[in-house]
């Protein structure tokens, strides 16, 4: 598909929605109001390649609360704007004719891409709320999410999710033990002095728009931090190691992925895998398990945060993200219980604020702010408690 007509205004959206349904209910929207839809065969080729004006003008992402966060990963590579739409707003009957919420939507969608575009039966409106923009840079795509109050979308309706917690882990005490030196066994069964074991933990949970702020959050922090991060961030089989390729590129920690065996030490981000779980066979040695209770969620953030609360008591912190439902409260609630901090991404600055909200709700979040303030206040945090 070759660039815009220069004499046409018409946009062209990209649709990308896990229901067929819902996505063929966008598209009779847009398409009725005057946009040009791309269709599905050439948006998913087009998608691992990243998409640009050859494709689209636009890319309008329909999240449900079931979503893995490939596309986030994926992001990178996209060179168009990218709109968020809740799929809760359109699960009631809607229809594409004459409903105000679809004529905004395309408004919404017009006003994004650019002035050179307009709806085809009549100029876009100013009336349909704002957009805010947290794009990384100028060389990927803008990152956008749709002001819902303005589009009278339902909101988000997380469902609620159980976390059994498992029984029979001790928490581990690591009061008494000296700083510079904790003695282990390693795999040959002797003892030995691991000075850079990480007596404190701190769980990084994210789903929808989580690697963006994790990113922002990571590129603040020093390598020198004397804490160990292991991140749950919702994402779908087989981009693990690329998410912590990219995580890499933006910050000074040293990013893994876990195996059997490995001690977490401090100055290092370890990536949760998907399809395995995280536990610890002895004090901070990691033990890779099957998954025997799945979860809508890969990974579960709550299994996460319930594991290391477990293992380290007050020494487990947690930051929640950005993301959708409210996978990690039940986690939050154990580690506030044994005496740990939780701070979660301030509203405004999430694409989907959901996952932080729930937290917050439950009263036992101290601290709400940018990934960079989070960041800046967490060294602020360290510097005070260990000079």
């Amino acid at each position: 598909m070759g660039m815009p007509d220069p004499l046409s205004n018409v946009l062209r959206v990209a649709i990308l929605s896990r229901s067929v349904r819902e996505r063929d209910c966008l598209m009779d929207i847009l398409e009725t109001n005057g946009l040009q839809v791309v269709d599905d065969e050439t948006m998913k080729k087009s998608l691992s390649e990243g998409i640009d004006q050859e494709v689209a003008d636009l890319i309008l992402v329909n999240l449900d609360d079931s979503d893995d966060s490939e596309l986030d990963i994926l992001i990178e590579k996209i060179k168009i704007p990218i709109l968020f739409n809740d799929s809760a707003s359109i699960r009631k009957q809607v229809t594409a004719g004459g409903r105000a919420w679809g004529r905004r939507l395309a408004e919404k969608i017009v006003k994004t891409a650019g002035d050179e575009f307009s709806l085809a039966d009549s100029a876009a409106r100013n009336e349909a709320g704002s957009v805010e923009v947290s794009g990384e840079d100028s060389e990927t795509a803008d990152v956008l999410k749709i002001d819902y109050d303005a589009l009278e979308a339902d909101g988000i309706e997380a469902e609620q999710q159980q976390s059994a917690e498992n029984t029979g882990e001790p928490v581990i005490p690591y009061k008494d033990m000296p700083t510079a030196e904790i003695v282990a066994l390693n795999k040959e069964g002797k003892l030995e002095i691991t000075p850079n074991r990480a007596r404190r933990i701190w769980v990084l949970g994210a789903s929808i728009g989580g690697p963006q702020a994790v990113k922002a959050f990571l590129a603040k922090l020093p390598e020198d931090l004397p804490v160990c991060f292991i991140l749950a961030q919702h994402i779908g089989v087989g981009f693990v190691n690329l998410l912590a390729e990219q995580l890499g590129r933006v910050t000074r920690l040293r990013v893994s992925t876990p195996e059997d065996g490995m001690i977490l030490e401090k100055g290092q981000l370890v990536v949760a895998p998907v399809e395995k779980r995280i536990n610890f066979s002895g004090r901070g040695i990691i033990s890779m398990e099957s998954i025997k209770q799945k979860s809508i969620y890969s990974p579960s953030i709550d299994d996460v945060l319930t594991v290391v609360a477990k293992h380290y008591g007050a020494d487990a912190n947690a930051i929640i993200f950005s993301g959708m439902g409210n996978d990690g409260t039940v986690g939050c609630h154990l580690i506030a219980q044994k005496g740990g901090m939780i701070w979660a991404q301030e509203s405004e600055s999430c694409i989907i604020s959901s996952m932080a909200d729930s937290v917050r709700s439950a009263g036992i979040v101290s601290l709400s702010a940018t990934p960079e303030r989070l960041a800046e206040s967490l060294v602020e945090y360290l510097e005070g408690e260990f000079s």
